[in-house]
C-alpha cells in the first residue's frame, strides 16, 4: 500500500501502521547511541559500581525494592538495570539498547494514544463550537485530521533532541521506563471510560489494571504522582466527564486510590532527599526566587522545543534572579497571557487548554519550588510533559492540512508540497539528536560541550571531567580541572575529596589526608572521605588513625562491602590476623567480588591455614582474579 493510502483510507489498522513507521524511525535515528558508555555522571553508582544489580538473588531483590540509597525509591528502574547487568554484564552497549528499544515502543504508544483521545471527544457534555461543524473533532478534524495529529505528535515525541538526554544516558532509563507505564496506563484509563456500556466487571479490570500500571510507573520514576491530576484533566477533555461541580468531586473520588499512592511516593521522596542533605533550604533560595524560576522554567522549556539549540546536560542555577528584569517580567507575562488566552478559548478550542494544563501540572515536581541539587531546569524533565505542546502542534497541523483541501485548482499542488516540508523537519529534528547523542558519548565529551557552552562556569562540569581525565591518567589535567571546580565552589566538598583521592593515587598522601580531612569538615556524612583518608593513613603508616576512619565510614554507609575490605587490609597489617579475616568475610557476603577472595585467602596463608587460602585463590580466579590463578600455579594447596 502506497504511503499516501494511508491518508485517503484511514481506519484503525492505519493508526497502527503509522505509529509503527514512527516508532521504527526513531529507533533507527537512535541507534547511534549504541557507540556511547557510560558517563561519570550517576552512571557509576547506578551501574558500573553497583554491586546490588549484578545478580538477581533475594539480596539484592530485597535491595532494590527496600533501600532508597541511591537518592530515588525507583525499584523498577533498578530492577531493568539488573536484568540488563544479567544479560549484558557491563557492556553499555546492551544498557542504551533496552533505553532505546523502550523510547521506540513510547513513541509507538504516543502515536496510539493520542488517537484513541481524539475519537473519545465525540459526545459529553462539553462544547466544541466549531463553524459549519457538528460539534465533535470529526468535524472539523476528519480521520484524516487525527490521523495526521497523532502521527505528527509521535514524530515529536521520538525524535526531538530535546528527549536524547532522556534516552542516551542509561541512568535516565527511569524517564523512559515511567513512560512506557504512564502511557499504558493511560491508554487503559481511556478504555475504561469508553466502556461505559460493557459489563461492571470489564469496567473494573480496566480500572484496577490503570491503578497497577500507576504503581509500576511511580516505581520507575517519582514523577509519574501527577497521574491524578492528568486523569482529571482528560475527564474534562476530552472524555468530556466533568460538567458541573458535583462532577468534579465524583471524579476525584474515583481517583482516591491514585491520589493515595501518589501522596505515599510524594512523602517518601521528600524525605530521602532530605535525608541525603539534597533538598536546598529556603534560606538560600527564597521562595519568590523559586516562583520566578518556574515561571521561567515554563516559558524556556517551549522556547526549546520550538528552537532545539545549545541544549545542555546541566542548567547552573541563575545567580541574579529579579522579579522586575526583562527575562523573568515576560515569562510571568507569558505564562499569564498563555493561560488567559486557553481559558477564554476553551470553549471553542478545548483541546488548547487541556494541553497547556497537562503540560504545567507534569513540570510541577520539577520547576524548583521544592529545590533539589543546584540546576535549574533539565532536558529530561520535558519527557513526558513534552506531550501538551506536541499535540497542540499536530493539531495546528492538522488543520492546516485539511485548510488545503478547498484550494483549487493549486490545493493539489500545494497539498504535494506539504509532505515535502514535513520529510525536512524530520530530517532535520533527525540530524540535530544524532548530533546531540554524540554528546553523551564519553564522560570527556559530555562534560567539555557543558563547559564550552553553558553561559556560567559550571563547577560540577570540571570537577566530573577531571574525574574523566584521572581516570584515563591525565592526570596533570585532572589536577586543573578540579582545582578549577574548587575554585568555583570552595564551600563544596567533592572538589576536595577528589583532589585528596587523585593525591592518594600519585603517592602525595600528607596532600591526600589534608584535602580529604578538608572535605570531611564541609560534609562530615561523606563515607567516602572518611574511607579514601584511612587509606591515605594507612600508607602513612598511621594504622590507629586509619582503623578510626574505616570506622566511621563503616558507620556512615555500613552496606559498601569496600569499606570491611579496607578495614581487614589494615588490621592485617597491624597483624590481628582474626579481626582482618572477619572483615573480609563481611566485605564477601556484600559483595562476593574476586579481590576480596584473594586478600582472605593471603590472610589465610599467613594464619597457617593453606586449605582455606587456595579455596579462596581458586574463588579469585574463578572470578576472574589472575593473582588469584597464580597463587593456585604457584603450587598453593
Amino acid at each position: 500500500m502506497p504511503f499516501s493510502a494511508l491518508f485517503k483510507t484511514p481506519d484503525r489498522r492505519n493508526f497502527r501502521l503509522l505509529a509503527a513507521l514512527v516508532s521504527l524511525v526513531t529507533l533507527v535515528v537512535y541507534l547511534p547511541a549504541l557507540r556511547n558508555g557510560f558517563v561519570n555522571w550517576d552512571d557509576y553508582a547506578y551501574i558500573v559500581g553497583n554491586i546490588h544489580i549484578r545478580s538477581l538473588s533475594w539480596t539484592n531483590l530485597k535491595w532494590l525494592f527496600t533501600d532508597a540509597s541511591i537518592d530515588y525509591w525507583h525499584p523498577l528502574s533498578m530492577l531493568s538495570h539488573a536484568l540488563d547487568y544479567a544479560l549484558w554484564g557491563s557492556n553499555p552497549v546492551g544498557h542504551h539498547l533496552t533505553s532505546i528499544l523502550l523510547h521506540a515502543a513510547n513513541t509507538f504508544l504516543v502515536v496510539c494514544l493520542i488517537a484513541k483521545l481524539l475519537e473519545s471527544a465525540a459526545g459529553g457534555c462539553a462544547v466544541i463550537a466549531q463553524p459549519d461543524s457538528d460539534a465533535r473533532p470529526e468535524g472539523f478534524l476528519g480521520e484524516h485530521g487525527i490521523l495526521i495529529t497523532a502521527t505528527t505528535t509521535g514524530a515529536l515525541f521520538g525524535l526531538h533532541p530535546l528527549h536524547v538526554e532522556s534516552v542516551a544516558w542509561v541512568t535516565e532509563r527511569k524517564d523512559v521506563l515511567c513512560g512506557f507505564f504512564f502511557l499504558l496506563a493511560i491508554l487503559t484509563y481511556a478504555n475504561y471510560v469508553n466502556a461505559r456500556e460493557r459489563s461492571q466487571k470489564t469496567r473494573r479490570s480496566y480500572y484496577i489494571a490503570t491503578v497497577i500500571l500507576f504503581v509500576l510507573a511511580l516505581s520507575s520514576k517519582a514523577m509519574a504522582v501527577t497521574l491524578p491530576a492528568v486523569l482529571l484533566i482528560l475527564d474534562w477533555y476530552p472524555f468530556r466527564r466533568i460538567c458541573s461541580w458535583r462532577q468534579l468531586v465524583t471524579a476525584t473520588v474515583e481517583k482516591a486510590p491514585f491520589i493515595v499512592f501518589s501522596i505515599i511516593i510524594s512523602i517518601l521522596t521528600f524525605s530521602v532527599h532530605n535525608e541525603a542533605r539534597a533538598v536546598v533550604s529556603y534560606a538560600v533560595i527564597p521562595p519568590a526566587d523559586r516562583v520566578f524560576i518556574a515561571f521561567r522554567a515554563l516559558g524556556v522549556y517551549l522556547w526549546k522545543m520550538a528552537v532545539p539549540l545549545n541544549l545542555l546536560p546541566f542548567y547552573a542555577y541563575p545567580r541574579n534572579i529579579s522579579g522586575t528584569s526583562i527575562e523573568y517580567l515576560a515569562a510571568v507575562i507569558f505564562v499569564f497571557v498563555t493561560t488567559f488566552w486557553c481559558l477564554l478559548s476553551a470553549r471553542r478550542h478545548p483541546l488548547f487548554l487541556a494541553a497547556w494544563a497537562y503540560y504545567t501540572v507534569m513540570l510541577i515536581p520539577v520547576l524548583g519550588i521544592v529545590q533539589v541539587a543546584g540546576y535549574s531546569m533539565a532536558d529530561r524533565f520535558t519527557y513526558l510533559p513534552s506531550l501538551g505542546p506536541f499535540v497542540a502542534l499536530g493539531l495546528l497541523s492538522a488543520w492546516g492540512w485539511n485548510s488545503l483541501f478547498p484550494l483549487e485548482p493549486n490545493g493539489a499542488a500545494i497539498r504535494r508540497v506539504v509532505p515535502a516540508i514535513a520529510i525536512i523537519l524530520v530530517l532535520a529534528l533527525s540530524s540535530l539528536t544524532i548530533r546531540q547523542i554524540a554528546i553523551w558519548n564519553s564522560s570527556l565529551t559530555l562534560w567539555a560541550y557543558t563547559i564550552e557552552r553553558s553561559p556560567d562556569p559550571v563547577p560540577l562540569a570540571y570537577l566530573n571531567r577531571g574525574v574523566a581525565f584521572a581516570e584515563l591518567g591525565q592526570r596533570e589535567k585532572a589536577l586543573e580541572d578540579i582545582d578549577q571546580a574548587i575554585l568555583l565552589a570552595p564551600a563544596g566538598a567533592d572538589g576536595y575529596r577528589e583532589r585528596g583521592i587523585l593525591f592518594g593515587e600519585m603517592g602525595q598522601y600528607d596532600r591526600a589526608v589534608t584535602d580529604l580531612s578538608q572535605a570531611i569538615i564541609l560534609d562530615p556524612s561523606d563515607a567516602s572521605s572518611y574511607n579514601n583518608r584511612g587509606i591515605a593513613l594507612e600508607y602513612l603508616g598511621q594504622l590507629d588513625r586509619s582503623l578510626a576512619d574505616y570506622d566511621k565510614a563503616i558507620a556512615l554507609h555500613p552496606g559498601d562491602s569496600s569499606f570491611y575490605r579496607n578495614r581487614g587490609i589494615a588490621l592485617g597489617k597491624a597483624g590481628r590476623l582474626s579481626g582482618a579475616i572477619d572483615e573480609l568475610s563481611k566485605s564477601i557476603s556484600l559483595a562476593p567480588e574476586a579481590d576480596a577472595y584473594f586478600t582472605r585467602g593471603d590472610l589465610y596463608q599467613q594464619s597457617n591455614r593453606p586449605d582455606l587460602a587456595a579455596r579462596d585463590y581458586q574463588t579469585a580466579c574463578s572470578l576472574g582474579s589472575a593473582e588469584g590463578c597464580n597463587a593456585i600455579a604457584a603450587g598453593i594447596r
